[in-house]
């Protein structure tokens, strides 16, 4: 089975998950850059140090893609970022690569 990227990507739904990086800021960052993520976190900024996760789903069935060590102002930021887009395709190939092994498991139990 082949999957069209193009019709699978207008009729899956993409979300953005973020969640607190496990790493600290201090491992990756110094000096402006450090002191502007504490202050952003500090001030509640979820999107100042964050990983991110791209999920594209259809008829239930997600694919993903991940961002660690990430650092925003906020999610519109990260949106108009070259990240995004790249993320959304790599969890769209994600999603038809596991739409064709259900397909490939299907074709071993139909009649």
């Amino acid at each position: 089975m082949t999957i069209d990227i193009q019709k699978l990507a207008a009729s899956a739904t993409i979300t953005i998950h973020i969640r607190p990086e496990d790493e600290s800021p201090n491992a990756q960052l110094e000096g402006d850059a450090l002191r502007w993520v504490e202050n952003q976190l500090d001030n509640g900024n979820p999107w100042a140090w964050c990983d991110v996760e791209i999920r594209a789903e259809y008829i239930g069935i997600q694919g993903h893609a991940y961002l660690g060590a990430c650092a925003y102002e906020s999610e519109d930021a990260f949106k108009a970022g070259g990240y995004f887009e790249q993320l959304c395709t790599e969890a769209l190939d994600d999603l038809a690569t596991r739409l064709g092994e259900i397909d490939a498991a299907l074709s071993e139990v139909r009649s």
